[in-house]
């Protein structure tokens, strides 16, 4: 989330955090089209996921010239439901079972599979591959209310030393492993159920805040409107429209903030959530941003485009 190749590797990293939207319960209000929205879930379930997404940036060079750049990433992942409350709040597991990744750049290209036992060469995958292995198979575990708040992350003490361990580029992904870190990025990528009924139409926000390294502050503000009842994936469910914006301040420095080299121009995001009130999961979201930042260095304007594509599906509900 926001310089070239950073942004790729941030995205990236995002998606793997990404605990996706899970689910609890349901609910009617009194009135015919209130709908009272929570998520649910059972002892011993795990649901299947697979996130897609693909991030492209483009830079526009003084003179003319055009470098672009891609982050593809399948990731598969698996969350299992230890224990459950009487107030709906749940304590999870979870596990990332499969990662591909692929870069595709003017300078250097890198394609990784972790279930193919093959471990690409270079300094791409010597930046990425000590993250994806310290994770893949790695249990964590957290809270998780009817709304779907998460809270009291656990992350095993041997992937923070696996990272400490692995050199600069997975050391500096250890925030990512912090309270404040995985809260950032679960809230970025799902739900937070409001508490009152929902009428189509209504409207309820959410803020995050990410400190990124030699960036600043990201702040997101997120809209999430209420579409009512929608027939998709074969079964009833609800439709909820997202809105994304982001703000970048510079670190909190006089001298930094004067000669901060990375402004936004523009952006669009939208996006389109798919719930499962009855099974209180999330069953599919659609997200598609595009911003445009101008990048101030070497006294050189560089313009840059990043479009991102995310899909979140929901590929199996097991129950024991």
């Amino acid at each position: 989330m926001r310089n070239s190749m950073y942004s790729a590797l941030r995205r990236g990293l995002v998606v793997l955090l990404a605990f996706a939207g899970l689910g609890f319960g349901f609910g009617f209000g009194s009135g015919a089209e209130a709908a009272t929205l929570r998520w649910k879930f059972k002892p011993g379930e795990t649901l299947r996921y697979t996130i897609d997404q693909k991030i492209t940036t483009t830079a526009k060079l003084p003179g003319g010239q055009e470098l672009k750049n891609s982050l593809i990433q399948t990731v598969e992942m698996s969350w299992s439901v230890k224990s459950v409350n009487e107030d709906g709040s749940a304590e999870l597991t979870q596990t990332f079972d499969r990662v591909l990744d692929k870069v595709d750049g003017p300078f250097a290209k890198y394609e990784y599979d972790s279930k193919s036992g093959k471990e690409p060469e270079g300094p791409i995958a010597a930046a990425r591959l000590p993250l994806f292995k310290a994770m893949l198979g790695t249990p964590i575990t957290f809270k998780m209310n009817a709304q779907g708040e998460p809270s009291g992350f656990q992350v095993p003490e041997k992937l923070t030393q696996t990272l400490r361990e692995a050199g600069p580029s997975a050391a500096a992904a250890g925030a990512l492993f912090s309270e404040e870190g995985l809260k950032s990025m679960i809230l970025q990528t799902t739900v937070v159920l409001p508490k009152d009924d929902l009428a189509p139409g209504k409207s309820w926000t959410r803020q995050t805040k990410e400190s990124v390294p030699a960036i600043g502050t990201m702040t997101l503000d997120t809209t999430f409107t209420y579409d009512g009842p929608d027939d998709a994936e074969g079964r009833k469910l609800e439709k909820i429209g997202q809105t994304t914006k982001v703000d970048i301040k510079p670190p909190a420095d006089a001298k930094a903030e004067a000669a901060f080299p990375l402004k936004i121009k523009s952006q669009d995001s939208k996006g389109v959530i798919h719930f499962d009130n009855d099974a209180g999961h999330l069953v599919h979201l659609q997200l598609n941003d595009k911003i445009e930042r101008v990048a101030t260095i070497m006294n050189m304007e560089i313009n840059e485009v990043t479009e991102t594509s995310t899909t979140r599906k929901l590929v199996k509900d097991e129950a024991k």
